[in-house]
């Protein structure tokens, strides 16, 4: 008769972990247990003890019936190998599997047997917490069966998926490396039309903003910041008097208006308890009327986004000047403030609307005049490496003075995407609109504006006691500009020619 040999052996192996948008991570892991020995085993355990092992990086106190606890998904046991003329009764999952010291069985106690050479598949899912997150982790399990002579046999998880390689020898830890964070926030800021003269001497400013999380996991307590007054003093001290700032949730995930916002000291445009989750997008609207002092623009703004990681470490990012937030955008780029400006008119010129559209290697623009008194013509400006330079070689002329709309195309070859236009007056003074963004039509065609002729009169009047002593001043400053422009056109020239 041979001698008895009883051996059994146990392999564990991990499988991906997934990274879950509230940062928690879920690891399946996949045991094998075999009868490696020449008899019978009956009365099969195993145990994990995994709290023991990885300690707070796994949530405790919980189990399968607890859908956020420590085991996701409870043991199940599958048949690997039952050979002919063996005896196999598979032992059953312990639905209350729990993975710590308390309940660290992943069988029930009831009776079961593994035949010579037969083998069975355990596998489970255990939930880990965020603080897990870029670590690698090692585990080990151990099965035991009991040999026809009441003998206890016993073996430690090797890593891998072979649990003959090393049956009954010391156990090599199962290794499980977790995903980094990478939070990630990106916000875009953009004048929503040209900038409403209220005929007070004030204006009314929207923006639109957009948020998006691009990052890979949930953005907790999500604020936006808006320091309106630092805009109108940027980047010239300017006394302007702001009012009736208001921030409204126009589309996408809700996110909730800070009602006290004022952008003068209470600056957070939500009440910031508001879950971002992975891949959201949220369109917000900034309003608001400010009366400048003699300052006209631009006027540069820039709004914050911010908020925590489920590590709690926190994630910000500052607008860029755009419809939508790139996705290189993130909080190492270096923000580019959002442009407006604001004509005070001398004389009754009032621009309805002005759209840049892409057509080959041209730019074609676009613009309607409400009405147009004392005009001489339009200059188009292009920004470039952030100078405004010269679209026009020579004014291009008014159509006259009207109190019908009036439209106007010209077209320029340019790289540039941020315009600005000129009207000029018969004294040469020059009155700034825009910033335009191509591809975009700003205000609305055909909608006209009634004038109060009598008081536009009444400042032309008043003014005229000063043109003079103006005029010799706004001639010299004509000349310098021409002169800048050909400049400009001899650099172009040289660079060409190189």
């Amino acid at each position: 008769m041979p001698i008895s040999d009883p051996q059994i052996g146990l392999s564990k192996i991990a499988g991906t972990p997934t990274l879950n948008a509230d940062g928690t991570f879920d690891v399946p892991y996949t045991l094998l247990i075999e009868n490696t020995g020449n008899v019978d085993l009956r009365d099969i355990t195993l145990v994990d003890d995994i709290e023991a092992q990885f300690g707070t990086d796994i949530i405790t106190g919980s189990n399968a019936a607890t859908p956020t606890g420590g085991v996701v998904q409870a043991p199940i046991v599958n048949i690997v190998s039952d050979l002919p003329g063996t005896i196999l009764l598979a032992p059953t999952g312990n639905t209350s599997f729990a993975a710590n010291a308390a309940n660290d069985d992943l069988f029930t106690a009831a009776a079961s047997t593994l035949g010579v050479g037969d083998s069975i598949e355990v596998s489970f899912v255990i939930r880990l917490n965020p603080a897990a997150a870029g670590q690698t982790l090692e585990n080990t399990a151990t099965v035991t069966g009991i040999d026809p002579a009441g003998v206890n046999v016993a073996d430690d998880s090797d890593n891998g998926s072979d649990p003959a390689g090393n049956a009954g020898g010391p156990g090599t830890p199962t290794p499980v490396t977790l995903p980094g964070f990478n939070p990630s926030l990106i916000i875009s800021k953009e004048v929503a039309s040209i900038p409403e003269n209220l005929g007070n001497g004030s204006f009314r400013v929207t923006f639109n903003m957009v948020v998006e999380n691009d990052g890979n996991v949930d953005i907790s307590d999500l604020q936006v910041e808006d320091d309106l007054i630092a805009a109108l003093n940027n980047p010239q001290a300017n006394g302007a008097t702001l009012a009736n700032a208001s921030v409204s949730f126009v589309s996408g995930t809700a996110l909730t208006p800070n009602p006290s916002f004022n952008g003068a000291g209470n600056n957070d445009m939500l009440v910031g308890t508001d879950l971002f989750p992975v891949g959201a997008s949220s369109v917000l609207a900034l309003t608001f009327e400010f009366t400048p002092d003699s300052y006209t623009g631009p006027y540069l703004n820039t709004a914050t986004a911010s908020g925590s990681d489920p590590n709690g470490d926190f994630e910000s990012d500052d607008s860029e000047d755009a419809a939508t937030p790139s996705s290189t955008q993130g909080a190492s780029d270096v923000a580019s403030p959002t442009l407006f400006t604001v004509s005070i008119p001398t004389v009754p010129i009032s621009l309805g609307s002005f759209s840049a559209r892409q057509q080959g290697d041209v730019v074609v623009f676009n613009w309607f005049t409400q009405t147009e008194v004392a005009n001489v013509g339009f200059n188009l400006y292009a920004r470039i490496d952030d100078e405004w330079v010269y679209l026009n070689d020579e004014i291009i002329l008014s159509k006259g003075d009207s109190v019908a709309l009036q439209s106007y195309e010209f077209v320029a070859p340019t790289e540039a995407t941020i315009f600005s236009l000129s009207d000029v007056d018969l004294t040469g003074n020059e009155t700034l609109h825009g910033p335009f963004t191509l591809g975009q039509t700003h205000g609305v065609v055909g909608e006209r504006r009634i004038i109060d002729w009598q008081a536009e009169q009444a400042e032309r009047e008043s003014k005229a006691s000063e043109r003079k002593a103006r005029r010799d001043e706004r001639q010299r400053q004509r000349i310098e500009r021409r002169m800048q422009l050909l400049k400009q056109r001899q650099s172009n020239a040289d660079a060409s020619e190189r």
